[in-house]
Formats: structure tokens, sequence, C-alpha cells
């Protein structure tokens, strides 16, 4: 018997009371407490040691067999896989195989339109394509503690055109992404999860920050697309082609001037069309939560 199984279906139904004392009734993630979460910069530098075996070790590339960043999202909770995603989301479609046309690099045919895989509202695309509200949609509450005010850039604060992280172009076994042991003690670990010598090797594309939709800093956004284009090189084989992130609706965590909001900060940033964040009774961020689009369709030769 198949069960239709909700993406709602698999969080906690809590209770909050909103300005006036009602309550509100809503599903809702319960994020990780910031302290499991939160790593020192220390870490990077020093390395981990998430085993009695494993020597301190350095590094300044981890992979990683989920999306970074993406945390605290309605049922995936701390990781958000995007195999997973891609397979269980009401809001992907994945073609048989009869279905899926490989795009060819040379043709005379005028019969080479991509066909695949999609994460849309409808594919073929529309000229009307808007990538901010379409696709997978998830709700999800930031990681981090965004009213402290940090030296660091955050990743929803990245700039146009700046590279946040890299996926893979080609999809890769999982054993890759094991911890290698040492070929004369099999309690050693040589290479610590994430970290082999393979997967600094491999091809990867970069996901960058959209042209137009750039984050700024002491902002957050409630909107966040994440915009995935691929190839298809056969039925069974996509390769990706390009990553995008855009940042939307975007509100300033400083405060409102009455409730203690520096003036010349908030000026600066209402002359940008930036507003204060929404806050309750007592001047706190109201909430954390924003709201997750990912986009996956194939393209043509040409593209």
């Amino acid at each position: 018997e198949e069960v239709d199984l909700s993406f709602r279906d698999t969080v906690f139904n809590v209770s909050t009371y909103d300005d006036d004392g009602k309550i509100e009734s809503s599903a809702s993630c319960v994020p990780d407490d910031y302290s499991s979460v939160h790593e020192s910069r220390t870490w990077w530098a020093h390395g981990d040691k998430t085993l009695p075996s494993v020597d301190l070790q350095s590094f300044n590339t981890l992979a990683l067999p989920y999306l970074p960043f993406f945390s605290n999202c309605d049922a995936f909770d701390s990781h958000v896989s995007l195999s997973r995603l891609i397979e269980e989301h009401p809001g992907c479609n994945l073609l048989s195989y009869n279905e899926t046309k490989p795009v060819r690099q040379i043709t005379l045919s005028n019969d080479n339109d991509p066909s695949g895989d999609f994460c849309l509202d409808q594919f073929p695309l529309d000229p009307f394509f808007d990538p901010l509200s379409s696709g997978a949609t998830l709700s999800c509450q930031f990681e981090e503690q965004v009213t402290m005010a940090s030296d660091k850039k955050r990743w929803y604060e990245g700039a146009a055109e700046e590279t946040l992280f890299y996926i893979s172009r080609d999809a890769i076994s999982a054993d890759i992404f094991e911890a290698k042991f040492d070929e004369t003690d099999n309690t050693l670990v040589s290479t610590p999860w994430g970290r082999s010598k393979e997967l600094s090797r491999l091809p990867k594309i970069p996901v960058t920050v959209s042209n137009a939709f750039g984050g700024i800093r002491n902002t957050i956004p409630r909107k966040v697309s994440l915009e995935l284009q691929y190839y298809q090189i056969d039925r069974y084989k996509k390769r990706l082609v390009s990553a995008t992130i855009f940042y939307d609706e975007i509100c300033t965590i400083f405060r409102p001037e009455h409730f203690g909001g520096d003036p010349e900060k908030l000026r600066e940033m209402d002359e940008m069309g930036i507003h204060s964040c929404e806050v309750d009774i007592h001047g706190h961020l109201k909430t954390t939560e924003y709201e997750l689009h990912i986009l996956l369709y194939p393209l043509d030769w040409f593209n």
C-alpha cells in the first residue's frame, strides 16, 4: 500500500504565541543548539579529532555528502541531501528511462530539446520564469546567531558573483567520502572522511551568488534560491554545468530606531531600500525562518 507522506508530516507541531497572546499552532523544525554545531576558527588550522586514532591534521577543503549552509529545514533537519530532495520532494519530477533524452552535441535535427529530471513549477521554462519562487520549496531556519555582530562575512551576506562553495561536476560514489584505514593496521585512520586526495582532484562547479541578487552585510534574506543547471549526457548520467545562489526579501538585523537601533545605520539601509527585520514587542527578531528554493533542470547543448 502506498502512503502519501507530505514534508510537513515529518516535523513537529508546536504552539507559539503571537504579539497579542493568541496561540498559533504550526509545524516547525526544531533547530540544533548553537553550541553543538559551531566550530571555532582554529578548527580548520588545527584539524579535528573525531576518532581516537586520528592525529590532528590541518586542512582547507572538506567534501560533504549534503549541501552546506542550509540547515534546520523541514523533513531534512540539519543536512539537506540533494539526491534525496530530488528523488522525494513533490516539487521535483523524475522522468523514466524512456522519457529521458540525452542532448546530442552536434546534430542537424531540430528535435534536440532537453528532457530530464527537473525541480520546477513547469518545464520547459516559460518567458516569465522566476528563480525566486519556483522549484522544490523548503522552510528553513538560520543556524547562525544572525543578530550577533561578526567581523567575518556569513554565507547569506555573500556579494554578487562571490563563490560560496563547490559542487562536484559529476555524481560520485559514497565510498570516496569515507575515511581511509591504514593498510597495515585496520584500526588506524589514515585519511579522515571528506578529505581524500581523490575528492580534491575531481572537477568541481563553483556555486556563485547572482549578479543581480547578492547579499549585504548585516542583513538576512527571507528567500534563498539555489539554481542548478545540468547537461544530460546519456539516459543515466547528468553533468552539472552551472550553480547560482539568489537572495531576496532582504531585511537588516539592526533594530528599529524606537527599540534602540542606530539611526545612521538604519538610514544607510533605508537608502538601499532595506528595512529592519520584523521584531516582537521586546524588539527581538521575530523569526529566523527563511524559504529555500532548489531549482534543477537540463540545458540544451547551446546553453
